[in-house]
């Protein structure tokens, strides 16, 4: 929408960002790492684990602890390569790669000349790794 001129609520944005840094990417981790686990298989146990994890962000970004959502978010994803490098799954090692990219480069502030912001790598290789990983899902159920 950036390029449009037509930006979202950057309060809400900043909302939901923190929330799926806190909440979303480590409920991605565990039920990859851990894919018999009730987590995984039943979604009142996911939505109390997304709740619960979602809630300490919250707390966090109240007091004012911003490394918080950067560092949660690091710790799921690259959970999420280690996971897949040593299952030798090169699909979702790819995705994996790709969210632990966004991650960084999101963290580092990286930008290039003026048509690429910092969230518009966050965005790009967050689709990219969320599209992989969906899709590797979807191969192994069937």
């Amino acid at each position: 929408l950036r390029f449009t001129g037509v930006l979202p609520l950057p309060t809400m944005h900043s909302f939901f960002s923190g929330l799926g840094a806190t909440a979303a990417y480590p409920l991605l981790a565990v039920t990859f790492l851990f894919s018999g686990s009730v987590l995984a298989n039943q979604w009142r146990f996911s939505s109390i684990f997304a709740v619960i994890s979602g809630a300490l962000g919250l707390v966090a970004s109240a007091l004012e602890f911003g490394l918080w959502g950067n560092a949660v978010a690091l710790i799921s994803v690259a959970a999420l390569v280690l996971r897949s490098i040593i299952s030798r799954d090169v699909l979702a090692t790819v995705g994996a790669v790709s969210l632990l990219t966004a991650v960084v480069l999101f963290a580092l502030n990286v930008s290039f000349a003026s048509l690429l912001k910092p969230g518009d790598f966050l965005h790009l290789f967050m689709a990219l790794g969320l599209g992989l990983l969906g899709l590797r899902a979807r191969v192994k159920m069937a």
